[in-house]
This record gives C-alpha cells, structure tokens and sequence, in this order.
C-alpha cells in the first residue's frame, strides 16, 4: 500500500515525540537511553501503520537520532567508532521489529480467515445434517457457494 498523509503525519508525530522526550531527558539519562524512546516509537509504528510506513519510521528514528543526540549533535557526523555501531545497532533491530511486526499481523489476517472458513464449513455441516431431502441438500449446496465465491454457481 502507498504511503498516505495519515501515514506520513503518524511517522512524523512519533518521530517528534521521540525527540521532545529525549530533549527533556537530555543531560539526565545516557544516550542509550535517549536511543530507547526511538526505538519505543520504532515498535508503535510497526504495530500500528503498514510496512513501508514502520520501515521509514524506523529509518526516521536512527536519523533524528543521531542528528539531534549523537555527538558531534546537529550534524550526520558521528565521532566515534562506538556510536557508529550503536546507530546500526539501532537500525537493525528497528528494521527487525518492523518485520517480525508485519509477519504477526499477516500471520493473524490468516488465522481470522481461517476461523472464518471453519465457522462457515461447521455451519453448513450442521445445516445440511438436518437436510431431509436431495434438492434441499442441493439448495443449502447453492446457498453455501454464493455465501463462500462470488459469480455464478450451478450443482447437478
């Protein structure tokens, strides 16, 4: 799916409350620590928004991040060898939470679909044991078909 405004302007206000959060702990808590309130986000959007909005949010998160807390602050650089790791450190596990996020969603769209096909196949169960004749075994067939498939459906 596209990226839609609501999904930018999610990306956007998560971002944003990573960062005023790690402003207001700044010089109170380590680095590590501020980088936690990413990553926190990082794993709201991956539950809430669709991949390509969790991924970007994910790529947002190490960038803000390091722009705004990493030493040297208010650039890209990064001065040491330990932050450098600490930032893909960082992007990995945000880009692993993104997708072990979105295989648990497409894993339960699969389990409630498959719910719903045994429920409907119980149903029919049950409805054509208390059929009494062909055509109504026929019929309760048709109307089993119509309710599963859309198009047309004949049985013989």
């Amino acid at each position: 799916p596209a990226l839609t405004l609501y999904h930018t302007g999610a990306i956007l206000g998560l971002l944003a409350l990573a960062t005023g959060g790690a402003f207001v702990l700044d010089h109170q808590v380590s680095l590590t620590s501020q980088a936690m309130l990413y990553v926190l986000v990082v794993v709201i959007a991956a539950y809430t928004l669709p991949p390509l909005a969790s991924v970007l949010c994910a790529l947002g998160a190490v960038t803000a991040f390091n722009f705004f807390f990493v030493p040297p602050r208010w650039t890209f650089a990064v001065d040491s060898q330990e932050h450098l790791i600490a930032l893909v450190t960082m992007l990995l596990v945000a880009l692993a939470i993104s997708h072990l996020a979105n295989s648990l969603r497409l894993e339960t769209e699969l389990a409630r679909s498959s719910a719903a096909r045994a429920h409907q196949l119980q149903d029919l169960a049950t409805t054509l044991a208390n059929a009494t004749d062909a055509p109504a075994v026929r019929a309760l067939g048709l109307q089993a078909l119509d309710a599963a498939f859309a198009g047309p459906h004949h049985l013989s």
